[in-house]
């Protein structure tokens, strides 16, 4: 399903994380396209977290959703996909 979501939007890779609202984490349940780092920030992301990118789970538990402009080049986030050639 998520390859057909790519595909249908033109993306070159995606994840999908499902909250478990016991842990209050967000769990990465599938993946395309990710490098093996981009893998580990989204793998399990919790509150205060040093090793994982707190933003996706700040969006769901505020229920906003949040551009990020410049992504390659804001130091807050981490490199998810390989750099284009």
């Amino acid at each position: 399903m998520l390859h057909a979501i790519l595909e249908a939007t033109g993306a070159v890779a995606g994840a999908l994380c499902l909250y478990d609202v016991a842990q209050q984490a967000l769990r990465l349940a599938a993946e395309v396209g990710l490098t093996d780092a981009g893998c580990g920030q989204l793998r399990t992301i919790t509150r205060g977290k040093a090793d994982s990118w707190g933003m996706p789970l700040h969006s769901l538990l505020n229920r906003r959703c949040y551009l990020i402009e410049n992504a390659a080049q804001n130091r807050f986030v981490p490199p998810l996909i390989a750099e284009a050639d």
